[in-house]
């Protein structure tokens, strides 16, 4: 016997901003309504990643602090997220990844993170997840599926 499940979990929206394709920019990230910026202390290859697998355009081939590289940056906006950390850059959104709090961080937007992505489509295993033993088979999204122990 199988049991459905869905999980309540809010995405968090992500578009890249202020690069010169689509690919490659600033990462911001909507909360409440409102974009706002990620800042990159703890910003790494596996949290770049994900941004970009979320956004369906492959793995990210570059990533860092913006600095004086996207020009011009939206310093109206809030400073969102502060220590992104994702794991092992498995994590197929970014919700999925530990972070300090929403608007809690030690930043200017002079440290906002930026990602370039490949656009190299990702060979993946496939929609299922798996978390503490428990798998999720079969769903649209890692929060839906089959239960699997």
């Amino acid at each position: 016997a199988y049991a459905g499940v869905v999980c309540n979990g809010s995405v968090i929206e992500v578009r890249l901003f202020g690069g010169v394709t689509p690919s490659i920019g600033v990462v911001q990230v909507k909360h409440e309504g409102v974009w706002g910026t990620v800042c990159s202390h703890g910003w790494n290859y596996h949290s770049a990643s994900v941004v970009c697998r979320q956004l369906g355009m492959g793995l990210a081939a570059d990533y860092g602090t913006a600095g004086d590289t996207f020009t011009p940056r939206d310093n109206t906006t809030p400073v969102w997220l502060d220590n992104v950390i994702c794991l092992h850059g498995y994590e197929y959104e970014l919700q999925e990844c530990s972070f300090d709090g929403w608007w809690i961080h030690y930043c200017t937007h002079d440290e906002d993170a930026y990602v370039n992505c490949s656009n190299i489509p990702e060979v993946v295993k496939g929609p299922d997840y798996t978390y503490s033993g428990l798998e999720l088979r079969g769903g649209s999204t890692s929060y839906e599926g089959f239960v699997f122990v």
